[in-house]
Parts: structure tokens; sequence; C-alpha cells
């Protein structure tokens, strides 16, 4: 039918000084931009397919969250999601990582300095995960995201 390029802002949102919780976030914008570019086609994108197209990225970092995680336990690994926390017309946000009830997973991103003054570094607990996974699958992300798109434009 024809091309679609979207907007689809990867970054990691995780600070462990200023958040409570550590997700990396995908946000779908342009749906405006996209359904002017379409123009003539008479072609509803629904919030449906954003949120389908969203969930499909963030379903690709929770992946790689989880391959990349360290498995001293498997605790960490189960406690990764991927889901929607937001959506607006003409946006949509999705957010991979770690559930509310495992805070703590970003001291193994990070590394931290316990009660003692001793620091424990991030490579002690097998190095950094959320960022390398941003970093690298990223392309893969938005491939998902467009595919999904792409499925839903083609089926109305």
């Amino acid at each position: 039918l024809c091309s679609i390029r979207m907007a689809l802002n990867v970054s990691c949102i995780s600070c462990a000084r200023r958040c409570q919780n550590m997700k990396t976030k995908v946000d779908l914008t342009g749906m405006i931009g996209i359904r002017r570019a379409l123009g003539s086609i008479e072609v509803d994108i629904k919030m449906d397919g954003a949120k389908d197209a969203a969930l499909a990225a963030a379903e690709v970092f929770r992946d790689g969250i989880k391959e990349r995680m360290p498995k001293k336990s498997g605790e960490s690994a189960r406690s990764v999601t991927a889901q929607i926390v937001d959506a607006k017309p003409g946006y949509v946000r999705a957010a991979a990582g770690p559930d509310k009830d495992h805070w703590y997973i970003r001291f193994k991103e990070y590394g931290f300095t316990d009660p003692a003054g001793k620091r424990h570094r991030p490579e002690e607990y097998g190095g950094p995960f959320m960022r390398p996974t941003v970093d690298e699958d990223s392309e893969k992300a938005i491939e998902a995201a467009a595919a999904v798109l792409r499925r839903h434009v083609e089926g109305v």
C-alpha cells in the first residue's frame, strides 16, 4: 500500500537517585502525522493499532532485558513486564522493566554503596542490562512496531 514512517522515541528512564521505578519507555508519537501522510487514502488508524504497536516494541525490550539480566535467582527475570502505561489520541507510551515489587533490581543495573560505605559495582552482578538492551534492540523494536502498524493499515 504505502510506506509508513513513524516516530518511535526509545529512552531508558532509569535514574537510581530519582526514580522508584526503572523502566524502558517506548513513546509512539506522530500518529496524526501518519494520518496526514496517508492523505487521500481513507484509513483510520485506531488507538488499538497504536497500542498494539507500542506494546510490540515494549515486548522486544522486555525479552532483551530478560535475556541480559543477571540470573542468580531467576526471580528478577520473572519480574520483567511490558505494558501500556499511557494512551491519548496521537500518543501511546508502553514500558518494559521490572515490576514495582522488584524495585531493588535497579541496584544491579547501577551498583550501590552499602551502609558500611563499600561500593558494589554493577559488574559484581553481571553488569548493566537495561541500557545495553535499549542500545542493541532499538532497531528490532522499531521494526516490530512498524510491522504491527502496517498490518493494521493493510487490514482496513
